[in-house]
Parts: C-alpha cells; sequence; structure tokens
C-alpha cells in the first residue's frame, strides 16, 4: 500500500502540534480610559555589622565612635497613586495622569526616628505625554503647581513593563533583562532623574558639590547597573483570587562599586581655592543584592496585578585620606559594612483610590 507523503504529514500534524505547548503574549494593553490604583511599599531592614575608625595607624576606641556598630538601621517607603491611562498605544501609555494620593516615608537608627509625609507630592497630579518624535515622556503638573526639579526623578512606568518578554513564551521559557532597566524594580514609577541643583533652592556650595557628585557618579551608576542580573522565568496562567494572571517568576543578582575618591578630592579643591591643603582620598562603596521574586499579569486587562521581591543586601564602605597639615602628614581610614534585607510589594487594582498605610499604621 502506497502512502502519499504529503498526505501523510497532514494527518499527522495534529498529532505533532499536541506534543507543542502553547505560546502566550504577555502585553502591556489596556483599553484606553482605564483607571487604576497602585500601592506600593518597601521596606529595609539592615544592621551595621562592622565599623572601624583609625588615626594615623592607631584605632579609636569603640566609645569614641559613639557605638555604631550593631545599630540597628529601618528605612521605609509606603506610596498610593492613582493612575488614569487616557492613551495606549503600541505596548505603553501614551497619555496618563498620575495622581500621588499619599506618599510617605519612615526612617530609624537607632534610637532615633523621622517619620514624614512627602507633602510636595501628595493630592498633586502629574501628566505624562509620549512624544513620539523625541522618544520620550513630556511631563507636566496638571491642573497644580509643583517643583519641576520633581518631575525628572518619575517614569511612566510604574507597571514593571520591562520585565514583559518580547515575545510570546510557554511555561519554563526564561530571559534576561538589561542592567539599565533595572532601576524600575527597586522604585517602580521612578528613575535617575537630571538634578539642576541651583532650582532646586541649593546656595552655591551646596550647588557645587551636588554638581561633583552627579558627574563623577552618573556614569559610573550607569555602568555599574549593567551589572546587575535579572533572570524572568514564565511559569504558567493561574487563578489569583478569581483573576486569571499569567506568573513570572524573577531572580536578581548583582553587585555595583562606587568609585567616591574623585568626588571627594573635586570638593576639597573647591573649598580650599586661595590657599590650603588638598587631601589623597581613595574611597569607595560596594553593595550586591540577591533575591527572588514574583510579577503576576492581569490576563483580562493586560496590567499588573502584583509584585513582590525580597532580598539580601550588603553594603561596605571604605575611606582612606590623608593630607600635609602643618609639615606633618596625617593619614585617616574608616570602613563601616552593612547587611540586611530588603522587601518589596506592589499591587494594582480598579476601584477607588485608597491611600497606601504609612510605615507606622503596619506596624
Amino acid at each position: 500500500m502506497k502512502i502519499h507523503s504529503r498526505r501523510s504529514l497532514t494527518l499527522l500534524a495534529p498529532l505533532f502540534l499536541a506534543f507543542v505547548p502553547a505560546a502566550d503574549e504577555i502585553r502591556f494593553d489596556p483599553k484606553p480610559g482605564t483607571e487604576l490604583t497602585k500601592k506600593f511599599d518597601v521596606s529595609l531592614e539592615l544592621s551595621v555589622d562592622d565599623f572601624s575608625v583609625e588615626m594615623n595607624g592607631q584605632p579609636l576606641p569603640a566609645e569614641a565612635m559613639g557605638g555604631v556598630q550593631g545599630t540597628a538601621i529601618t528605612l521605609e517607603l509606603a506610596m498610593g497613586v492613582t493612575e488614569k491611562l487616557v492613551g495606549v498605544k503600541d505596548g505603553r501609555a501614551t497619555d496618563l495622569l498620575r495622581t500621588f494620593d499619599s506618599v510617605h516615608g519612615r526612617a530609624e537608627a537607632g534610637e532615633g526616628s523621622s517619620d514624614k509625609s512627602v507633602e510636595e507630592m501628595e493630592g498633586k497630579t502629574v501628566h505624562f505625554v509620549w512624544d513620539e518624535a523625541k522618544s520620550e515622556y513630556t511631563k507636566t503638573w496638571h491642573e497644580c503647581t509643583g517643583k519641576d526639579e520633581l518631575l525628572n526623578s518619575l517614569s511612566a512606568d510604574m507597571d514593571l513593563r520591562s520585565l514583559l518578554p518580547s515575545k510570546k513564551v510557554s511555561k519554563g521559557d526564561k530571559w534576561d533583562v538589561e542592567g539599565s532597566k533595572v532601576f524600575s524594580i527597586l522604585l517602580p514609577g521612578m528613575q535617575p532623574g537630571n538634578l539642576d541643583p541651583e532650582k532646586a533652592g541649593m546656595d552655591g556650595e551646596q550647588a557645587k558639590a551636588v554638581q561633583i557628585m552627579i558627574d563623577e557618579l552618573g556614569p559610573q551608576l550607569e555602568e555599574g547597573l549593567k551589572h546587575l542580573k535579572v533572570t524572568c522565568e514564565y511559569d504558567g496562567s493561574h487563578d489569583a483570587d478569581g483573576v486569571e494572571v499569567a506568573d513570572i517568576k524573577l531572580h536578581v543578582d548583582g553587585d555595583m562599586k562606587l568609585d567616591l575618591g574623585p568626588v571627594f578630592e573635586r570638593i576639597a579643591a573647591e573649598q580650599s581655592r586661595g590657599g590650603g591643603p588638598e587631601p589623597t582620598v581613595e574611597a569607595s562603596v560596594s553593595w550586591s543584592i540577591k533575591g527572588d521574586g514574583a510579577l503576576l499579569w492581569d490576563n483580562a486587562t493586560h496590567t499588573l496585578k502584583s509584585y513582590t521581591l525580597d532580598t539580601d543586601l550588603q553594603l561596605n564602605m571604605k575611606a582612606d585620606a590623608s593630607m600635609d597639615q602643618g609639615g606633618q602628614e596625617m593619614n585617616f581610614k574608616a570602613n563601616m559594612g552593612i547587611s540586611g534585607k530588603g522587601s518589596w510589594k506592589l499591587e494594582s487594582g480598579k476601584g477607588a483610590a485608597k491611600a497606601a498605610e504609612t510605615p507606622t499604621e503596619k506596624k
């Protein structure tokens, strides 16, 4: 019996396709006019594990350093916003209104603490409009006034769209996220801004110092982010509180080191103009982050459902400075090591705006 090959392939095709996993498209594509509320919370629980200071080769006694070693540090931020997606096209919001319902921060180190709301943002609305020609957003205050400097640090993406796959995926598929896009997973809705110190209301000396920091550390930060690796894996879809969501697991692992020596030397040179010794400084700060999280994506509305990330953190600062003072060489060395954990949580949903719980209320 003779069987034609073309007909055989046609008959067998459904059998082969049954063993091919279905590919899903995970995309940002809400309907224009969609209104969402978002609650973002980040908490860092840290401790000073090591702190030492030397003057001319002699270590300072612990009592002279104010008991810094062993100090517990807590940093918390709680933010609630309402977003209205006026226009959406090609996987991005082209016209977005974001109202900051509440912005509250808390810092605690040892017995000292600070707890305050960010009044410059609360109750105000920012208008993001996509400029196709410039490939960037124009940002303005909507029916309110505020400091334009604050707009520079805001991003239209509070949905972590940078974590979404660029093509259809099947369960088990993995992809990496570029380091330059990683900033959004730590502070959704924000970005490294271009600060104009004078417009920010700083005096002459402060403005010069901040500008030096921007000049020296800006390129280092940009390069350092490339060493932060984020790997995503699609874990399929499931039901979450009656909503079908796509589940993306993520793993974060990376480190960064910044050379602070040129910053201190340039600031010292500015301050000693007209005479006086200038120090030689070697200083650096390095940090590492490692952890796991999950992004749940609403398959019906094509928007963020929730995001969580839990990490281990390490921070180390070193400084070695020397300066001639009255013909005598003075040397100063310091080292500080900090470790702890970080927790990020972002929730999104429809309905009336609700202020995020303040860090104090959560406790």
